[in-house]
């Protein structure tokens, strides 16, 4: 059983990794960095945080960080009903 819970998993991760390759395919990523002027290297300095942007993530990142965040709010709920049951005695 434990097998066939692991060759979904990896069957459903590939699945996952084709489309996002197919997705980017048809909808490449058009940003591309300009390169940086280096000369005045040791005078840089960092901008206000309130004058910064968030960050964009890339969609890879985006799906990456949900993924690990619900793997966090579904092992939180199973402790949490672990400590229910040890509790109640069942």
């Amino acid at each position: 059983m434990i097998l066939y819970i692991l060759g979904g998993g990896a069957a459903l991760s590939v699945l996952a990794g084709g489309a996002i390759l197919v997705y980017q395919l048809f909808y490449p990523h058009a940003d591309k960095a300009s390169p940086i002027d280096r000369s005045q290297r040791l005078s840089w300095r960092m901008p206000p945080l309130a004058l910064l942007a968030a960050p964009k993530l890339p969609l890879g990142s985006r799906i990456g960080l949900t993924v690990l965040r619900s793997y966090l709010l579904i092992a939180m709920i199973m402790v949490i009903f672990r400590i229910y049951q040890l509790a109640v005695g069942h």
